[in-house]
């Protein structure tokens, strides 16, 4: 056989299958040296020296972004997507160390696998990382995603940071986002509606194509002017959505998506959009703020008489804070004309905004410490509306005077509820990942629920193994099934739960949430059944 023979055996013997190769051309170098090694074809020490260097650039890769991440203070905004990327990174990291521990262990490890596992692990990494980038070209105060990209993509661009590929796709990507709307609202049966939601798209659409000019002379001024008219279609569309919803959308950048949604009306007209937005806007809001404030007097009246020196003096600043909402409002109706008004109307509608978020959160947290219960077991504090304790099961009782309202639903002492009334006891699981997911249950206290979960859990486990696996009887049948399944639902729960103990990621508390009430539904149909047949 020839020596160029050869060596096409060689690359067809020892090439990487295509299922296996990735974008990354290191990647690729390791998965075939893990065929050729796995083969006794290349040397070993190669493939430990290239794993050992590979797996420092990943974890100085993943230590790069979480400090990127940290610096940036991006993670609340984007968590999800930073929590997939780290998971991907973890992943990736235990895959070079699985191909690592060959080297002790061929039978555990096998080596053949390596490459399946490496191709699996870089993609997923991949497809996190891109992930992550969309959504954080996608944050910021703009009250729609689009807009906080295209500010994004136009910026780098400027800075000869953005290629013109990634440009283009970003094009396109927008363009098959909106399209479909000129469909969907020509089918709309309001006609008002209709008419401006399709005015709205084709806004979007003319701004898009506009932008898309630019890559025929290279001018800057046709992304500068496409914007406009993007950022145009996106408000009138934003608010056609506000309109259906009964709620404002914008997030940012105050704590009251009110104000924020005026604030962006008053900024668009500064930057060249039709005035009428912004008449539109306020027309909105002044209904809003006049509820607002008359909600504001009745907290007010009682945080006055408590007596609690730190929830009287938030009184008079949430007072200044609405004093500053409604002094922006001449000067919204006078900026419309004159723009220069509207910078100091924005000044006070972020102001006053702030103000009546600050002295709303002292308010809220007086408000739930006067209607909670201290459970006499444990000493936690519990909703007025909890009839158990949420961290140790015991039965709450309100004292004489606290709430009149529930003191006729609380006259006599309920008695424990049963062991086996399992139901409950996920209602109350349900009730500790909602409060530590909004910050109202302490690390500590979270770790003693799931503890106690996990105890019952034991106890439900016994129960149910001690039942027969079938019975004649179809009502039975059915019964177990759901039981056996609520079961499995309740380990997945508290799984979750310790996830998140471990992690902090809060979507496992989101995806405990759902399994646990998925479990809780189950377990009550079992109830329902056991009812029916007595």
């Amino acid at each position: 056989m020839s020596s160029s023979e050869t060596a096409l055996k060689d690359k067809k013997e020892y090439s990487i299958p295509k299922e296996y190769i990735t974008p990354s051309e290191t990647t690729n170098r390791l998965i075939l040296l893990c065929i050729k090694v796995s083969k006794n074809v290349s040397d070993p020490r190669a493939l430990g020296i290239i794993l050992d260097s590979y797996l420092r650039e990943v974890l100085k890769a993943r230590d790069v972004y979480k400090k990127q991440i940290k610096e940036s203070g991006l993670y609340e905004a984007i968590q999800e997507s930073v929590d997939d990327v780290l998971d991907s990174f973890k992943q990736y990291a235990e895959v070079l160390q699985y191909v690592k521990a060959w080297f002790t262990d061929p039978k555990t490890y096998p080596l053949d696998r390596a490459p399946r596992k490496i191709s699996q692990a870089y993609i997923q990494l991949e497809e996190a990382l891109a992930r992550y980038e969309w959504d954080y070209l996608c944050s910021g105060d703009e009250p729609h995603p689009a807009l906080n990209l295209m500010q994004k993509a136009i910026q780098a661009t400027k800075q000869g940071a953005m290629e013109d590929e990634r440009l283009n796709d970003i094009f396109d990507r927008l363009w098959n986002h909106f399209s479909p709307g000129l469909d969907t609202f020509a089918q709309d049966p309001d006609y008002n509606k209709r008419e401006r939601g399709i005015d709205a798209i084709n806004c979007i659409l003319d701004g898009i194509q506009e932008m898309d000019a630019y890559f025929q002379q290279y001018d800057l001024n046709y992304l500068d002017s496409g914007y406009i008219r993007f950022r145009t279609g996106c408000l009138v569309f934003l608010e056609l959505m506000q309109d259906t919803t009964g709620t404002a959308l914008a997030e940012k950048p105050t704590p009251s998506p009110q104000a924020n949604w005026v604030i962006h009306a008053a900024r668009a007209v500064l930057e060249g959009l039709d005035p009428f937005i912004l008449e539109r806007a306020q027309n909105w809001f002044e209904p809003q703020l006049a509820e607002s404030y008359f909600r504001f007097e009745q907290v007010a009246g009682k945080a006055l008489n408590s007596g609690f020196p730190r929830i009287i003096e938030q009184v008079p600043i949430a007072r200044d804070g609405f004093d500053r909402l409604n002094r922006s409002l001449p000067l919204l109706r006078l900026g419309i004309s004159r723009h220069a008004l509207l910078h100091k109307a924005i000044r006070y509608l972020e102001d006053g905004a702030d103000l009546i978020h600050q002295a709303w959160q002292v308010f809220s947290k007086f408000e739930e410490d006067t209607n909670s219960v201290r459970c006499v077991r444990c000493g936690s504090a519990n909703n007025s509306y909890s009839k158990v304790c949420s961290r140790c099961g015991a039965v709450l009782f309100i004292p004489v005077g606290l709430h009149n309202e529930y003191q006729e639903s609380y006259a006599k002492p309920e008695p424990e509820p049963a062991e086996n009334d399992t139901s409950d006891h996920l209602s109350r699981l349900i009730e500790a990942c909602d409060a530590a997911k909004y910050g109202r249950l302490s690390y500590d206290e979270f770790e003693s629920v799931l503890a106690w979960g996990k105890q019952l859990l034991k106890m439900t486990v016994v129960t149910v193994s001690e039942l027969p696996e079938s019975s004649e009887n179809a009502e039975v049948n059915r019964a177990l099934k759901l039981l056996r399944a609520g079961l499995k639902e309740f380990k997945e729960g508290t799984d979750e739960m310790q996830i998140w103990l471990e992690t902090g990621a809060k979507f496992h508390l989101d995806t405990a949430s759902e399994i646990l009430l998925q479990a809780y539904t189950h377990f009550t149909e079992v109830q329902q059944i056991a009812s029916q047949g007595e």
